[in-house]
């Protein structure tokens, strides 16, 4: 809002405050004086109507007096001879048409005597001009007892308003004496004029008022002169009462002869005075308006004059500098007031400015080079700091590497009891030292923000599998029930970071078998929000051990810190496994959330969005279960969460289940079946269960020949060194670990039920030829490899060779990437292992002149390639994910990881395969 804009509201609101003030004066002053002066009127007026009564009342008593205050009536009334009376009355008065009583308007004429008794009396109609009856009630009163006839000299008279059934009178009342006033008192003369419409439209015209007359005592009477006769019983004077704008009442009371109030009399009379003010207060109105708007027009002019315009002028001349930044520019003004101070002191803040501003571009440059100085500093300092993290990355995991890879090496031959403990004791402390380190650089790269998420396409089931396959080891030494639940409707094939998932996973589920003595460990995943493009999947992770006490769940997601001090000492651990993972879900979208009790156990639970895969192309195909179609199957378990998974499984590949929780149940089931002609080809059987095992059931089985043919895989949370021998001598089929991985089990089933009914001899020769199916069994039987080996590390070279050929590959070593290249132009080889950092050419490089040979070479399938490299620093994986590796492993090498990374990138070669033919 302008100051123009302002001044005008300013004397706006003035203006109409004025004419308010100038408006309410005038009422008060004008209209007020008005009124006061309508009601003296008023009461003037009424002072006028009663002596207009007066009037009537002293000319009625002066037509009285002219016929009692005479000789010759009262010699007439002194005879006493009535026939004498009436012809001298008759004398006076003459006939009705013309005579006395027409002439002074007396309607009534009444002669008494001196006893009171009515000589004679006679009425006049002035309507008809002619005589009419005298009322009885007013005959009535002449008596001696009468107030009317009550004089006490000659000199006496009464008159005044008596009221009678036909109305009111005005009446006056004379002894009848001589001319002198000499008595004796010879009677009474009563004359009487009645107040009818007539004579009330007589007196208007004669006071130029319209006049109404009322009892004073009538019921009936009209609101306002009920109101009115109570002010006039209580003062006696005239009572003015406003009616309307048009109309002011006017009352007078009129009391009757004998001194008691009669008759209200009531005048309506124009408010003319009323009208005169109103109008006076409107040409007093309109002259003020007219005033009081000259007068703020030509203040708003002088103002704007002398101030507003100054002002914008000033504004117009700080806006442009503003608007120009030019600093040395200056506004200009006029005049010796507080407006020039204004603009004086505009140009003394602009000097002011101009000279800040140079003095802050001065220090702004010279702060700017010593931040650049700094900034370099800082940048070298951090590139310093990262070399030194990956030098000593590399340089920790280079000799890691040898010690776990041979110390496994080493575990899987033959060792005296003494030799495998204190290989197991330095193998533990190994891990511990790698997943330390990995936890302290995984921790770094977050704190730094350089932690970034990839997204690629994945097995959502399949990375399940892998976390609790890798963690399966530490359940079984532990003998805990480790399963994972991923409901039905859960979408498989998904699009985001599997790497940052399965560290989420392997952290909390980690640290459940970690913490939890007996009992289980169960993963459970289910589609919390489905939609076209994207999913919303809840994980939960579930154990039976210790539990966290409530106050101290706030604290476990802090770094380096642990629920209670005594836990590291008790269980080992840096306490930023959990601080990861909380930091991991909230670069993901989600949250982790904890709920525990103290010896009840915990449950961790998260939720992360994925997007769905798209197209055919992205579709894995499904594993082929046809020939396990309606199959009956036996599934015996005590763990509820394992039945409903295999149950699940069994459904999913369209075979019949059956579940029971012991094996006196399961001993029932298979007995039962039998005997109704349907029994169970294939048994899914738990190792361990309270009272009879796994085992025990198959020794029953085995001592009964009808249940024989019953084709066991046996399944258990911890497997023991000789269970093997065991399972061959009581004849089972498989000895899978669990939680059993679906294409583990699959193949299993499909391998028995296959030799079984291709062997000629029955279920021992398929036995014979199959032999017991385990987890190496099953590798053994996939497709052997020829790997190419790029390591310049010999010890390195030596731990590649010998976990590759221990599981059946051929194995080519290249100490560089030229020699690398040299062996791909000689030979094909179905997998590279590829160090990074190597002399003569490094691993990135040797990467990239492979993909350049295949694509010059128009190849339809290129090589895998597994990225092996001590070196686990921010942008290591993308960087040879970018070069054209296809997996990334770091160093130190689990035997473990190395296999499942393995197989996960040949199924994803043979897909790419399948799909481009």
């Amino acid at each position: 809002m302008t100051v123009r804009v302002k001044i005008f509201v300013i004397l706006s609101v003035m203006a109409a405050a004025m004419l308010g003030a100038l408006y309410l004066a005038a009422d008060y002053v004008i209209l007020h004086r008005f009124i006061a002066l309508e009601r003296l009127n008023t009461q003037e007026t009424m002072n006028v109507v009663r002596e207009g009564f007066n009037d009537d009342l002293e000319k009625l008593d002066k037509s009285n007096s002219d016929l009692s205050v005479y000789d010759g009536t009262w010699e007439a009334m002194a005879s006493n001879d009535s026939a004498k009376i009436k012809e001298f009355i008759h004398s006076l008065l003459g006939d009705s048409h013309g005579g006395w009583q027409g002439q002074q308007m007396v309607h009534y004429v009444i002669f008494a005597d001196a006893a009171g008794r009515v000589v004679w009396a006679t009425g006049y109609d002035a309507a008809r001009d002619g005589a009419r009856d005298v009322p009885a009630d007013l005959i009535a009163h002449i008596h001696g007892g009468d107030t009317l006839l009550g004089f006490r000299t000659p000199q006496d008279k009464l008159g005044g308003v008596m009221l009678l059934k036909e109305g009111p009178l005005l009446v006056v009342s004379r002894p009848i004496v001589k001319t002198n006033y000499d008595g004796p008192v010879r009677g009474a003369l009563v004359t009487a004029r009645r107040l009818d419409e007539r004579e009330m439209q007589r007196l208007s015209a004669k006071t130029h008022e319209t006049l109404s007359l009322f009892p004073f005592a009538a019921e009936d009477a009209p609101e306002d002169v009920a109101d009115a006769r109570g002010h006039l019983f209580a003062s006696g004077s005239a009572y003015v009462r406003y009616a309307s704008d048009q109309r002011i009442d006017g009352y007078i009371m009129l009391k009757d002869v004998y001194g008691q109030p009669a008759v209200v009399l009531r005048a309506d009379i124009p408010r003319a005075i009323y009208r005169q003010g109103r109008r006076s207060q409107l040409y007093f109105g309109a002259l003020m308006v007219l005033i009081v708007l000259f007068c703020a027009l030509l203040t708003d002019w002088l103002l704007s004059t002398s101030v507003s315009s100054r002002l914008e002028a000033l504004s117009t001349s700080v806006a442009a500098i503003a608007a120009s930044s030019d600093m040395a520019a200056r506004v200009t003004y006029s005049g010796k007031d507080e407006i020039s101070s204004l603009g004086a002191g505009i140009n003394y803040m602009l000097d002011s400015i101009q000279t800040f501003q140079e003095r802050r571009q001065k220090a702004d440059e010279e702060h700017r080079k010593e931040l650049l100085a700094a900034k370099l500093a800082a940048e070298e300092g951090s590139r310093a700091k990262g070399e030194f993290l990956a030098t000593m990355s590399h340089e920790i995991r280079t000799p890691m590497n040898g010690v776990i890879g041979m110390s496994e090496l080493l575990l899987d031959t033959e060792l005296t009891r003494e030799q495998r403990e204190m290989l197991l004791v330095a193998k533990i402390s190994a891990d511990s030292l790698l997943a330390l380190l990995n936890d302290i650089l995984d921790f770094s790269k977050i704190e730094a923000g350089k932690l970034d998420l990839e997204t690629i396409d994945f097995s959502l089931r399949d990375s399940m599998e892998n976390v609790l396959r890798v963690l399966s080891v530490q359940a079984h030494q532990k003998k805990l029930e480790l399963s994972c639940h991923v409901l039905p409707d859960t979408p498989d094939r998904l699009r985001g970071d599997p790497t940052r998932l399965r560290q989420i996973l392997m952290n909390l589920v980690g640290n459940a078998v970690k913490f939890t003595a007996k009992g289980e460990v169960a993963v459970r995943v289910e589609c919390v929000e489905d939609g076209d493009e994207s999913v919303l999947l809840g994980f939960a992770v579930r154990d039976t051990g210790i539990g966290i006490p409530v106050e101290q769940q706030g604290r476990i997601f802090q770094a380096f810190t642990q629920a209670d001090g005594s836990m590291t000492r008790t269980y080992g651990g840096s306490g930023l496994g959990l601080a990861i993972c909380s930091r991991l879900a909230e670069l993901m979208g989600g949250t982790i959330r904890v709920e525990s009790r103290p010896g009840a156990g915990s449950i961790f639970s998260f939720s992360l969005r994925f997007l769905l895969q798209k197209g055919a192309a992205g579709a894995k195909p499904s594993l082929d279960a046809s020939m396990l179609r309606g199959i009956a199957v036996l599934i015996v378990d005590d763990n509820a969460t394992n039945r409903m998974i295999l149950k699940e499984l069994a459904l999913k590949w369209e075979m019949k289940p059956t579940l029971c929780e012991s094996g006196e149940e399961a001993l029932t089931l298979l007995e039962f079946a039998h005997s109704q002609g349907t029994p169970f080809p294939l048994v899914l059987l738990d190792s361990q269960m309270p009272g009879m095992s796994g085992f025990d059931v198959a020794e029953r089985l085995k001592e009964k020949p009808q249940l024989g043919h019953a084709m066991v895989i046996m399944l258990t949370s911890a497997g023991m060194r000789g269970e093997g021998a065991r399972c061959r001598t009581l004849g089972i089929r498989a000895y899978l670990p669990k939680p059993a991985r679906r294409a583990d089990l699959l193949e299993a089933m499909k391998l028995i039920l296959g030799a079984q009914a291709a062997a000629p001899n029955g279920e021992r020769a398929a036995g014979e030829a199959v032999g017991l199916v385990t987890v190496h069994t099953l590798r053994e039987r996939r497709t052997q490899l020829r790997v190419l080996v790029a390591e310049d590390n010999a010890v390195n070279q030596t731990l590649a060779r010998r976990l590759l050929e221990k599981r059946g590959h051929t194995v080519v070593i290249a100490e560089n990437g030229r020699v690398a290249l040299d062996a791909l132009e000689r030979d094909t080889f179905d997998l590279i292992l590829m160090d990074v950092q190597m002399p003569v050419l490094g691993g990135l490089e040797t990467t990239a002149c492979i993909r350049e040979r295949e694509r010059a070479a128009g190849c339809v399938a290129r090589v895998p390639i597994i990225a092996l490299t001590a070196n686990a620093m921010a942008g290591d994986r993308e960087r040879c994910i970018a070069s054209g590796m296809d997996e990334y492993l770091t160093k130190p090498i689990q035997a473990r990881d190395l296999f499942a990374t393995m197989e996960r990138v040949m199924a994803g070669a043979s897909q790419g395969e399948v799909m481009k033919q």
